[in-house]
């Protein structure tokens, strides 16, 4: 059997591959799981853990990055959005692409196996989920996919939580809670945002007219998680007025959208919802390390 040839890195298409492990997402992943485990080892974690976990769990999340896009290639060639990706515009062939989440999954897996089973198993239901749960199912099938990927993105805390301590508990799983709130504002901004180039795609990124007060609910009960958080992680009183003065700012995008529901305001909730997520996690990581 002879097997498709993978295209040939050079200086002019390393930038092509890197994109398309989707570099900011990893990053926010990486943010997430390191503030799970800081706050799992009360400011203290063992940097051999660490750096294992971290360095594996990046790279099982560039693998979902880049079979998403290898999966997704006929639809991003539909929207001008993404029709200049690597593999839609035809700068990287498939083959390339695959290989590619070969070798980074199988790496990051063969380096989680050295913390331990149970942050394996769960990075292992993160790019299950992500892929063939998400990518190839519900994103075709319906508006409400955005929830199932809500909880798909949450995996990340989870693992580094399991990394430290073995086991999993309520704090870890009011962490996933928050980035499966967010992930519904987040994800929705950007798809009305780009609703015709959705819409011309035949990809139902949305439930409709409800998608306004839906984001409103979630921004909501963000604000409500992260104090549940600080109560359960005894984050303390800094912490929850923090947090629920950037969880107000979300609020106040969101409410504003539903007002004046345009183009513009959409997409500031999208760039908010990502200042959200690394202030928060921040405050999380800080407030443990510096505890």
């Amino acid at each position: 059997m002879i097997f498709p040839t993978m295209d040939r890195i050079t200086s002019e298409s390393a930038a092509d591959y890197l994109s398309l492990t989707k570099p900011r997402t990893v990053a926010l992943h990486l943010l997430t799981a390191a503030a799970a485990m800081f706050l799992a080892g009360n400011g203290r974690v063992n940097p051999d853990i660490l750096w294992l976990t971290l360095v594996g769990g990046g790279l099982i999340a560039a693998s979902s990055n880049v079979l998403n896009c290898y999966f997704d290639c006929e639809l991003d060639a539909l929207m001008p959005r993404t029709r200049n990706r690597p593999l839609p515009s035809g700068r990287l062939q498939p083959a390339s692409a695959l290989y590619l989440a070969l070798a980074t999954g199988l790496s990051g897996f063969s380096i989680l196996a050295f913390v331990g089973w149970l942050p394996l198993i769960l990075a292992m239901g993160g790019l299950v989920s992500y892929v063939f749960v998400y990518t190839l199912w519900l994103k075709r099938k319906t508006g409400w996919s955005a929830v199932f990927s809500s909880v798909v993105g949450a995996f990340p805390p989870l693992t580094g939580w399991a990394a430290v301590t073995g086991h999993l508990s309520l704090i870890p799983l009011l962490l996933m809670a928050i980035i499966a709130l967010w992930t519904v504002p987040h994800y929705w901004s950007l798809a009305m945002s780009k609703k015709m180039e959705y819409d011309a795609a035949g990809i139902p990124a949305t439930p409709g007219s409800r998608t306004g007060w839906l984001m409103a609910l979630s921004a909501f009960l963000l604000c409500l998680a992260s104090v549940l958080l600080a109560q359960a992680a005894d984050l303390g009183l800094a912490f929850i007025a923090a947090s629920l003065i950037v969880g107000a700012l979300l609020l106040a995008l969101v409410l504003r959208y539903l007002t004046l529901a345009t183009v513009f305001t959409a997409r500031h909730i999208y760039y908010g919802s990502i200042f959200y997520l690394v202030a928060l996690f921040t405050l999380i990581l800080a407030n443990s390390v510096l505890a």
